[in-house]
């Protein structure tokens, strides 16, 4: 069943296709940060019955404390080999991206040599060329468009899907799932009105009513989604080992008495192993079913494809 939207336009949301309706189970590679949006990701893709088979990561360059892309997150870079092999022991696939290297920021993306979008390009492409059958790429797109059009320009040329499942959901229910499935998340860096360089190390579940309260009094995204905060997960029910942070080294890259920009650096960590969790290969979401009522709705943008949540009463024209 099918719906168009609004009026033929080029390029406007009004041109938009949505083709509702149960997608069939995809083999997925997630672009994994380390932060809390692409690894709740991983949560919801299995809840939806896709098959998580790859690890993805742009990795921070070298000897960089903050490489400030405006597409990937690099403090708590070092730690996302040992979360993708040793806590959700699945293939990992890495390349570095170059700091200072978005040299196309338009909205609507066109294949730009060099530019750091294009490093998504060779990861995906080496991952496809050693894992089988992978047919999409999910990621932890919540707000950025800018972010959103890259990926699935990305994968319009490589033909693999785009899997978005926090697309534009409200951040403050967001982020309240995010606490209540058991993830612990804590900031690695702050860059708003309102949070300090106190702050760092501390756990989303601790810092949830002040972000709220950001959100009430300055306007900030409780999610981060506007550059506020960055997050490492430390633990989630997919973990087989649970990360301990044993030494940090807190930079302040910007010294502003109310809305200070500074990163938490992890120096040292290790792994404890659980008695529990759910394995990521198992298919079983710790979230349960899919919320009654909803379905995985498969949008066509301008050639290019993402995910998004859609009831499922949707009429056909």
């Amino acid at each position: 069943r099918a719906v168009v939207h609004g009026e033929e336009g080029e390029g406007s949301a009004a041109s938009r296709r949505v083709i509702f309706g149960e997608a069939n189970a995809m083999r997925a590679v997630a672009l994994l940060s380390g932060g809390k949006d692409s690894v709740y990701s991983l949560l919801k893709a299995v809840q939806h019955g896709h098959e998580v088979v790859a690890i993805g990561h742009l990795a921070a360059p070298a000897e960089t404390v903050e490489a400030d892309s405006m597409m990937f997150q690099s403090v708590g870079s070092q730690v996302v080999p040992a979360i993708a092999t040793e806590c959700l022991g699945l293939p990992f696939f890495s390349i570095p991206f170059e700091r200072d290297s978005a040299l196309n920021t338009d909205l609507h993306y066109k294949p730009t040599a060099n530019d750091e979008v294009e490093s998504i390009t060779q990861l995906l492409r080496l991952v496809c060329s050693t894992v089988p059958h992978v047919e999409a790429v999910l990621s932890g797109a919540i707000l950025s468009d800018y972010q959103r059009i890259r990926v699935e320009s990305v994968c319009e040329r490589l033909g693999l899907r785009s899997l978005a499942f926090l697309w534009q959901r409200t951040q403050a229910e967001l982020l309240r799932e995010m606490v209540a499935c058991g993830m612990e998340a804590v900031l690695i860096k702050i860059g708003c009105m309102g949070l300090q360089v106190s702050h760092l190390g501390k756990s989303l579940a601790e810092l949830e009513p002040h972000l709220l309260h950001l959100e009430e009094q300055f306007g900030a995204h409780v999610c981060g989604e506007g550059g506020e905060y960055e997050t490492l997960v430390l633990d989630m029910p997919f973990y087989a080992s649970r990360v301990v942070i044993d030494a940090v080294q807190n930079h302040v890259l910007t010294a502003d008495k109310y809305a200070p920009v500074a990163v938490q650096v992890i120096e040292q960590f290790h792994l404890e192993k659980k008695d529990a969790f759910v394995p990521i290969t198992s298919g079983i979401s710790p979230l349960g079913p899919p919320p009654l009522g909803l379905s995985i709705a498969a949008s066509i943008i301008e050639g290019t494809s993402t995910n998004a949540v859609a009831p499922t009463n949707a009429v056909a024209p």
